[in-house]
């Protein structure tokens, strides 16, 4: 089995550690949402407290102070300006004294309440199983709304997507083993007021807003050591990067070689997915061992001959 040298593991360990110093965090301002449905401001406040929320707990973002936001909120009125919601519009000025990189804008599009009739049973130990004694009303909440992430300097949209959130998960089944489910099967579950199923349904927008900045911001990692077994093919990477939120043990993430061309006076950078990688085991300080499934040459190649890789976990 042949390692990469130590000498050009530092190498690479001060690179990753460089590249990540310079953008650690993303700094994201989030003005007051809105909606253009009959939404009460309480309610509109309530989502986007967690959507915020949601947020200051990922390490990958920096979340403008609310002082500062309430100044953004005030020189922009975001959430009326047509030209700025469609990424069209000069904001770069407007947010200076932010000194945020992205804003985040909201619009609650959708709260709907729909409820439906069970019937309730019991278990009767006589005829060993559920029995009818009645029925109960389950009440289901849908909430819709529209999150945009615009980047400050290019006014561009990174991602729009409407994110729908609900308590209703189709079924009155309990968890649990079968004969758990045997007893239970039928019996009372789920909210039995519209307020609980707000409230159930509210609970379910932190991850839905982890989903989405997943999506806008993939994780992204470089190479800090390869093993060959044999030849010059990796067989197993070690990957490290300061961001590593829902990437887990078997996942397959991506190996992708990345260069830049100028065109014109306009640098493209393009990133080719050149390998596929399985994890193995996620260890503490942002470092993941990994086997190679496809691409275990050009990988190595492209490490040996210090061209820049990155590694993802989208395609």
């Amino acid at each position: 089995m042949k390692k990469i040298s130590l000498f050009t593991f530092v190498l690479v360990a001060l690179f990753s550690t460089s590249l990540f110093a310079q953008d650690n965090t993303k700094r994201i301002a989030i003005p007051g949402f809105s909606s253009d449905a009959a939404v009460e401001k309480s309610t509109i406040l309530s989502i986007q407290q967690r959507v915020i929320d949601a947020f200051v707990s990922n390490k990958k973002f920096t979340v403008v102070e609310r002082n500062q936001t309430d100044l953004l909120n005030r020189e922009t009125n975001l959430q009326k300006t047509e030209q700025f919601m469609e990424g069209k519009g000069n904001v770069s000025d407007k947010v200076a004294n932010t000194g945020a990189q992205y804003i985040l804008t909201g619009i609650i599009s959708r709260i709907e309440y729909s409820s439906q009739e069970r019937d309730k049973t019991e278990y009767d130990k006589a005829s060993q199983k559920n029995v009818k004694v009645g029925t109960y009303r389950v009440y289901y909440c849908t909430i819709e709304m529209n999150l945009k992430i615009i980047d400050v300097t290019t006014t561009q949209i990174v991602l729009s997507k409407v994110l729908t959130v609900t308590n209703n998960t189709g079924s009155g089944k309990k968890e649990g083993g079968f004969l758990s489910q045997l007893v239970n099967l039928g019996s009372e579950s789920g909210a039995t007021t519209e307020a609980e199923a707000y409230s159930l349904s509210l609970q379910q927008i932190s991850k839905a807003t982890n989903d989405f900045t997943l999506e806008a911001f993939p994780n992204v990692l470089v190479i800090a050591e390869i093993t060959k077994r044999s030849g010059n093919s990796a067989d197993e990477v070690l990957i490290s990067g300061d961001f590593t939120d829902g990437m887990k043990p078997k996942q397959t993430i991506f190996v992708k070689r990345v260069t830049e061309k100028m065109v014109g006076n306009k640098k493209l950078v393009r990133k080719e997915t050149i390998g596929e990688l399985k994890i193995i085991k996620i260890e503490e300080g942002g470092f993941i061992t990994c086997d190679v499934k496809k691409g275990g040459e050009e990988i190595a190649t492209a490490f040996d001959a210090s061209i820049q890789l990155v590694v993802t976990d989208k395609e």
